[in-house]
């Protein structure tokens, strides 16, 4: 399959049931993905945003949907979310593509990693 604007769904969760922390998580996490050369990246459509957040109206908190430019793209969100969730050292992003979904949690691990470049061999191919 060609990999011509693979779109991508990531969404954050993390144990506190907190509409506006995750709501301003996930805007730092936008913030970081932004830097990559996506065709597209934006809070997922859904319900109307929680009071006091800077989130568009009606977003799904937690969750962004984007366009993939390029196998390299996919490869730059798996690291930034990795990377991101490090330093948080709280919560798990789930990144979809085509229906296939892999987690990825704060408590990084070998078999974790493994699965990844796994997601990204799947999903990156031209």
């Amino acid at each position: 399959m060609p990999f011509d604007g693979r779109s991508v769904t990531v969404t954050y969760r993390e144990s506190l049931d907190d509409e506006q922390a995750t709501s301003e998580a996930v805007e730092g996490l936008a913030e970081e993905l932004a830097q990559l050369d996506f065709d597209r990246l934006e809070a997922a459509p859904g319900g109307p945003a929680p009071d006091g957040t800077r989130g568009v109206d009606a977003v799904t908190v937690g969750s962004l949907v984007g366009v993939l430019s390029s196998p390299l793209v996919l490869k730059g969100t798996v690291d930034v979310i990795k990377s991101w969730l490090a330093r948080r050292d709280r919560g798990t992003v789930k990144i979809t593509i085509d229906g296939d979904t892999i987690e990825l949690s704060a408590a990084s691990s070998a078999e974790q990693t493994r699965l990844a470049d796994l997601f990204i061999q799947t999903h990156g191919r031209t």
